[in-house]
């Protein structure tokens, strides 16, 4: 009887050591396929980030242009009008 049991108790302890050995396969495998997810989902997340950027500056460009052609053209009438007055007085 003593000498069953002591064959037996190796063979749990091989059998249990291969059930974690699997399990713990298992888990790494997981981590594994976790961890490309998450590779992908920053892939799309970075994409969409400079796909935003792209259209944030393309507005913001539009919005300058807005802003700078009237003052531009005002800059140039009140220029060309001293620079035209400058002109009478120097002929003078």
């Amino acid at each position: 009887m003593l000498r069953d049991s002591a064959v037996g108790l190796p063979l749990k302890a091989v059998h249990t050591f291969n059930f974690f050995l699997q399990e713990l396969k298992a888990k790494d495998d997981q981590y594994v396929r976790d961890l490309k997810k998450q590779a992908e989902d920053i892939d799309l997340l970075t994409e969409r980030m400079d796909s935003q950027v792209k259209e944030l500056a393309k507005a913001y460009r539009h919005e300058l242009e807005e802003i700078e052609v009237p003052y531009t053209a005002e800059w140039c009438v009140k220029h060309l009008r001293v620079l035209n007055c400058f002109a009478l007085y120097s002929v003078v």
